[in-house]
This record gives C-alpha cells, sequence and structure tokens, in this order.
C-alpha cells in the first residue's frame, strides 16, 4: 500500500511541476522554438495525419496498461517511478540543451 501513495504521490508532483514549468516556459521565452514533426514534414498537406501519433500513443499506452494490470500488477508502482524519472531527465536534456543553445 505504501508504494501505491509513493507513486501516486510522485505522479501528482510529476504532473505540478510539468505544469507549472509550461507556465514558465511560456511566459519566459514566447518567441521559443517549437519542436518538429516528423509526420507533418513528410506528408505537409494530408491534415489528418497528425491524428496517427496521437493514436499510435494511445494504443501504445493501452496496450502497456494492459500488460501492467493483467500480468505484472506488483510492479506497477515501478512502472509509475520509472516512468517519472525518464520525464524529468528529459526535462533536464531540455533545459540544458536550451542553456547551451543560448
Amino acid at each position: 500500500m505504501r508504494a501505491w501513495f509513493v507513486s501516486l504521490a510522485l505522479l501528482a508532483v510529476a504532473i505540478s511541476a510539468t505544469l507549472l514549468s509550461d507556465v514558465i516556459i511560456q511566459s519566459g521565452f514566447p518567441d521559443r522554438p517549437r519542436p518538429r514533426d516528423l509526420l507533418f514534414e513528410l506528408l505537409p498537406y494530408v491534415g489528418w495525419v497528425r491524428y496517427l501519433t496521437l493514436i499510435a500513443l494511445v494504443i501504445g499506452f493501452a496496450l502497456f496498461l494492459y500488460y501492467a494490470v493483467r500480468h505484472e500488477p506488483t510492479r506497477i508502482p515501478e512502472f509509475v517511478a520509472r516512468y517519472l524519472a525518464m520525464g524529468w531527465l528529459a526535462g533536464l536534456e531540455l533545459a540544458l540543451l536550451r542553456g547551451r543553445d543560448s
């Protein structure tokens, strides 16, 4: 039970930190460069293609959730902690790259 509480607490902290950092970035860097979208670059005139990425992400997450709940329910807190660590490291990487470019 304690592992679930820690995982949910980490999830709440990660969501709050993500939203706060998004607000700070938007207010501090209004002219920041946008990330490239590979599907849009490959098919710039096909409007519905942008939803393929969203569909792929939703299906991938659903498959992972099914696997975790069905086959590894005791490891769900570990999965959540790893996901949060990856998110924090990606944010750190973006911050370091932003600092290098300025």
